[in-house]
């Protein structure tokens, strides 16, 4: 149990984490897939398919699976804040580059996979911030942060359609490939990808800034005061403070924080009579004998 001060402050890191852990949209670009196809088939290469676009999925998830190793490192380095921050900044400079210069090796290489490389190494810094003020809920934290990340990619989901296809219009124009029939937008709607691709750089830039200003982990000197022989407040406060965790050093030390307590439970139920070779076989299921 930590303080009020602390939880005060917990709340606002919780949201913190829930804005800063929402801009992780790399799965949202499944759902705009045929949007980005047809855009791509009029000014990039007409050889372009939804399956080139939707491609990207397994690169978002190697991508960030790359540098999740990476998180708590850089906590031994960087303040969270500053971590959030500079993230933040590496993506927007990425993200105006790809707008610019927009095809589909800018999709995949610029919106795709370099800032998935990015969000990877940072993704469990707001994870962090969190276990250190709520040290004993590590379900609902985890549920949190994780959760965030899903309404990220529905929300941003969200914007592309009511921006591209806000009357769900469905693709018209037929192109045949191979065996099959692919369908695509018309003109008037694909022609609106340039400004959703404007308005995701918009949303995310302001849900990182939020989250990335509200991280941060309590101060040792917030909640374990002074020492001084001479003040009887200054012991009663003492009494009325706990020590903080320690920040953890590494990723594997993360996960035991984590799930540390699942070590202690054992779900698997077992009987004496498994010790019993006469009623047991080895795979554990009782002997049932007939009756002669």
């Amino acid at each position: 149990m930590v303080i009020e001060s602390s939880k005060r402050e917990g709340i606002l890191v919780a949201i913190g984490c829930i804005c800063y852990q929402l801009t992780n949209i790399g799965f949202a670009w499944g759902g705009m897939a045929n949007y980005i196809a047809s855009y791509l088939r009029e000014y990039d290469s007409p050889d372009r398919t939804v399956e080139h676009v939707l491609v990207i999925l397994p690169a978002c998830v190697l991508s960030m699976s790359l540098t999740v190793p990476f998180s708590y490192p850089l906590l031994n380095f960087y303040s969270p804040r500053k971590i959030g921050l500079l993230a933040l900044f590496l993506n927007l400079i990425i993200f105006c580059i790809a707008l610019v210069w927009f095809n589909y090796w800018s999709l995949v290489i610029l919106f795709i996979f370099i800032p998935n490389l990015i969000s990877g190494a940072v993704c469990n810094v707001p994870l962090h911030c969190l276990l250190q003020y709520f040290p004993n809920k590590k379900g609902l934290i985890s549920g949190i942060s994780y959760g965030s990340l899903a309404l990220g990619t529905l929300l941003f989901k969200l914007l592309a359609f009511y921006i591209v296809n806000p009357d769900d219009e469905k693709p018209t124009i037929e192109v045949r490939n191979g065996n099959s029939t692919q369908l695509y937008f018309e003109k008037r709607i694909y022609d609106k990808v340039p400004l959703m691709l404007y308005a995701i750089t918009i949303l995310y830039v302001i849900l990182g800034l939020v989250g990335a200003l509200l991280l941060r982990v309590p101060s040792y000197t917030d909640y374990i005061p002074v020492k001084n022989n001479l003040s009887r407040e200054s012991d009663q406060e003492e009494d009325n403070h706990q020590p903080v965790q320690p920040p953890i050093q590494s990723t594997n030390e993360f996960f035991d924080e984590l799930f540390g307590g699942m070590k202690k439970t054992c779900l698997l139920y077992t009987s004496d009579a498994a010790d019993d070779l006469l009623c047991v076989d080895l795979g554990g299921r009782r002997i049932i004998k007939k009756k002669k």
